[in-house]
This record gives structure tokens, sequence and C-alpha cells, in this order.
């Protein structure tokens, strides 16, 4: 028995014990007074009469017993429901946060499949004077999985080393159109998992989310920070990078450039 029904009980158990006492001496001094007052007549048809109405009053006692017992049994009851339902409710939060977790994890594996299917080669800078830079391939050198992106960002500094009149944009859409189906399919699955985190009102996004930073190399974090500043349909996917502080450990050796720093909060 939980602790609010014990103190109905002891309640309803004090509130009994007095009303009793007081009818029954009601009773008994009602029985007094009659056989007092009718003390000339036949005092056995007073002490009936007496103990008739004494009867009713008794009567009226039980009754009201009855109901009080019925009221407690009513409370109790709901006490009992009130406590069912605050463990289905707790039960209900548990599953939902499986399903949560479960569905977080299918995407994530869907993140390593991607990243593990990426295949990439080297590709050397020309610099014709004054004319664009130009990529050219070179298949005596190839990367594959997360070192992908450890070559693009090395094609980035080669680019930004050989620089005439491009701007940084223009740069980094050289090296990025060289894959840009299979970099796009990999940001956009980043993108919908943040997505994924920051629509659920669950206790355990943040937790999940730190998981999910974890499991970016450095140079991944770097190429996203370029992707999300210099490539606008990425913009929605770097603000929810930044929402879970994807940035917050990039230092100014990790870029093409120090004032790179400025390109976005980076929190």
């Amino acid at each position: 028995m939980s602790s609010q029904a014990k103190n109905l009980d002891i309640e309803e158990d004090v509130t009994r014990g007095w009303v009793s006492w007081v009818i029954a001496v009601l009773i008994f001094g009602f029985v007094g007074v009659v056989w007092y007052l009718d003390s000339g007549d036949d005092p056995t048809a007073t002490l009936f009469q007496g103990l008739a109405f004494g009867g009713l009053i008794v009567t009226i006692l039980l009754q009201r017993q009855e109901l009080i017992l019925q009221r407690r049994e009513l409370r109790r009851t709901r006490i009992q429901v009130e406590g069912q339902k605050e463990a289905l409710e707790r039960q209900e939060r548990v599953m939902t946060q499986q399903r949560y977790e479960a569905s977080f994890f299918r995407l994530l594996a869907t993140q390593q499949d991607i990243v593990a299917s990426l295949l990439m080669h080297r590709h050397d800078v020309e610099n014709r004077g004054d004319r664009p830079l130009r990529l050219k391939l070179n298949r005596s050198l190839s990367y594959d999985g997360r070192s992908c992106f450890a070559g693009l960002l090395d094609m980035l500094k080669r680019l930004w080393r050989a620089r005439g009149e491009e701007t940084d944009t223009d740069l980094f859409n050289l090296a990025f159109s060289r894959y840009e189906s299979d970099l796009t399919h990999y940001i956009r699955n980043v993108e919908e998992i943040l997505r994924f985190l920051a629509e659920t009102d669950l206790d355990d996004r943040e937790r999940l989310g730190r998981l999910f930073r974890a499991q970016f190399s450095p140079s991944e974090i770097t190429f996203l920070f370029y992707a999300g500043n210099f490539r606008r349909e990425f913009s929605e996917a770097r603000e929810l990078m930044a929402q879970f502080n994807f940035f917050s450990a990039l230092r100014e050796e990790d870029l093409l450039h120090p004032t790179h720093l400025g390109l976005h909060p980076i929190s």
C-alpha cells in the first residue's frame, strides 16, 4: 500500500472513531432524558421508544460506515489506477527511447556504409599561367573510405598554393566537382541524421549528438566546414553541424588559411 493510501486510512479511522463516540453518547443521553421525562408513564414503553429511536440512529451510523468503507475502496482503486498509469507512461517513454535509438543506429550504420564505399584518385594541379587552374587525374595514387577526405584536403592545399585570380569558392568547387555525386550523397546523409537528432524532444539527444560527432575524423570535419561555407546547397547542413558543435575543435592549422575561422561562427 502506498503512503498516500495509508494516510487516507489513518485519517478516516480517526474521523470514524470520533463520530462513533459522539453518536453513542447522544443515543444514551437521549434514552436517559426520555426515561427521566416520561417516568410517570410505563417505563418499559418509554424505554422501547427510546431504543427504537436509538436503533434508527445506529442504522444511520452503520450506513454511514458502509459509505466510508466504499469511499475508501474507491480512493484505493483510484490510487492504484494512477500508479498503473504512471508505470505505463514510464514504460512508454522507455520504449520510445529504445525505438529512437534503434533508428539512430540504423542511420549511423548507413553513414558508415557510405563512407566505406568512397573511392577517389589523386589529381595533379596544372598551373597554366594566366589561365584557370586545372586538375589532371593521376591514377598512381588512390584513396578509399575516410582517407578520401585527407586526399581532398591535400588537393585543396595544392590548389591554394597555385592559385591565381581564383576565389576560395572557385578553388573548393573545382576540387568538389571531381566527386560531386558521392560527396553530395555523403553530406545529405549527415544532414538527415543531424535533423533527426534536432527534431526530437528526448533527453538523450545531446549524448547521441556527441556520439555521432565522434565518428568523424579531423579531415572530415574540416571538409564539412568548407562544404557548408562554400556550397550554398549545404547551408542548412552547416547550421545543424554548428548546433551540434561539429566545429568546436577546429584550429587554424586545420584550415587552408587562418582567416577561414571567420567564415562561420564556430560554437
